[in-house]
């Protein structure tokens, strides 16, 4: 996630763990994405509901869910001020699940409470009521971000919802350990976490929102995007790991909050990307951010297919290895932009059908599939974002894959395991 290389180095170092295991299997190890502990038992000390029966239903919903219960804490307290800087009007909701770690005397404190933003400028102290204390809080539970979206929707009921997980993606996990699947959210208090499957399931348990973003690492990928495909519009994210500032909180909810026109569901989503792009435009660090039209996501696996049916086909797996070698690839050497890859295999390819099908694929990416992406120069050397990110990327290596990424919905529909295991054994 954000602010990732401030805080994970550190730790890694401090604590002497080392990186195992290949990326894949961080990516895809999903042995419990269906079966999680207990859910832990949740207490609420404070419970002050929306019972203002003269209100409105809002244009929007905003559900911010602020895993701060990890090395992330301080910058997640600087975004709630940001997010202050525009607060709810009778438009807009933002509501947000904060999460949050303190060292005391006795050791570190951690805190889960429930706010409605409120508008102020001291960018210091968060000033917003709290509606809800909450003991016991897992914030990597998925059903804990289930009970938030259904909390929020139930006391702030709005036209259309827009809900943002903001913490580390697993690309770079602090604690790498047998078992860890791609994920997001990671609870130091709990050691657990939400997998790609488990994302899926809580947005489905609060009932789907319009517009879906995870501000943090490495998480716009087909293998995540597809997951999400049926219970959202529009999936928001970043290809690369995140920058240290993470998302600009003011820069995307000022305007939100003070348009005076309807925001349909491809604005939001765009509010976000853009003012991600327009920040780091000015601080000038390399970065990526795209938006996924989720409906153009059904019909991508069988595009995916002509390619990669033609590749084995043709036993055109030297052209392929050397793509893996030569495209972009983000922080994790595995994940490559999808689209820079049917791009290579276009312009390498000594076959028709394998050019062709190239050339449908990358076309559907850029014109269909990704509605937005913001890029710039490059995070950490190598090729340029603005020439070779175009906003959604895929696992691919000729390492063996983990078993268990045939349970990924992605991989059962795109056939993709069976071209990576085709490709391994070229």
């Amino acid at each position: 996630m954000k602010r990732v290389f401030l805080s994970v180095f550190a730790f890694l170092f401090a604590s002497g763990t080392a990186y195992a295991g290949s990326a894949l299997e961080d990516l895809i190890r999903v042995a419990d994405m269906y079966e999680s502990p207990a859910a832990p038992e949740v207490r609420i000390q404070t419970q002050v509901k929306n019972n203002d029966s003269t209100r409105e239903i809002a244009d929007w919903t905003i559900m911010i869910f602020m895993n701060g219960k990890n090395s992330l804490s301080a910058y997640i307290k600087e975004d709630f001020n940001e997010m202050e800087t525009a607060g709810s009007n009778s438009r807009v909701n933002i509501v947000a699940e904060l999460g949050c770690n303190s060292d005391t005397d006795d050791g570190s404190y951690y805190s889960v409470n429930r706010y409605l933003v409120k508008h102020d400028t001291d960018m210091n102290t968060i000033n917003s009521p709290v509606l809800q204390k909450l003991t016991g809080a897992d914030m990597g539970d998925w059903r804990e971000l289930a009970a938030f979206g259904k909390w929020a929707k139930e006391n702030f009921p709005a036209k259309k919802y827009f809900l943002i997980v903001e913490n580390h993606g697993s690309g770079w996990d602090k604690k790498i350990r047998a078992g860890m699947s791609r994920g997001i959210s990671y609870d130091d208090e709990t050691d657990n976490y939400i997998n790609t499957p488990q994302l899926a399931m809580a947005i489905k348990e609060m009932g789907g929102v319009d517009v879906y973003g995870s501000d943090a690492c490495l998480m716009q990928m087909a293998e995540v995007a597809y997951e999400l495909k049926d219970i959202t519009e529009y999936v928001v994210g970043s290809e690369e790991t995140e920058p240290g500032a993470g998302g600009d909180y003011s820069g995307f909810l000022v305007p939100f909050v003070n348009a005076t026109d309807s925001i349909d569901s491809l604005t939001a989503a765009k509010f976000f990307v853009d003012s991600y792009g327009n920040f780091y435009d000015k601080t000038g660090e390399g970065y990526t951010q795209s938006m996924i039209n989720s409906k153009a996501m059904a019909d991508f696996p069988e595009i995916v297919k002509k390619l990669t049916s033609a590749i084995m086909k043709a036993e055109d797996s030297r052209t392929a290895r050397a793509a893996i070698s030569e495209i972009i690839h983000f922080d994790d050497p595995a994940h490559k932009d999808f689209a820079d890859f049917a791009d290579y295999m276009a312009r390498n390819s000594k076959n028709a059908e394998v050019k062709a099908a190239a050339q449908e694929l990358s076309a559907y990416i850029k014109n269909n599939l990704v509605s937005a992406n913001r890029s710039a120069k490059a995070r950490y050397g190598g090729q340029d974002y603005a020439t070779h990110a175009h906003g959604i990327a895929v696992y691919l290596s000729t390492k063996r894959p983990y078993s268990r990424y045939a349970d990924l919905s992605w991989s059962r529909a795109s056939g993709w395991l069976d071209f990576l295991n085709w490709l391994k054994g070229r």
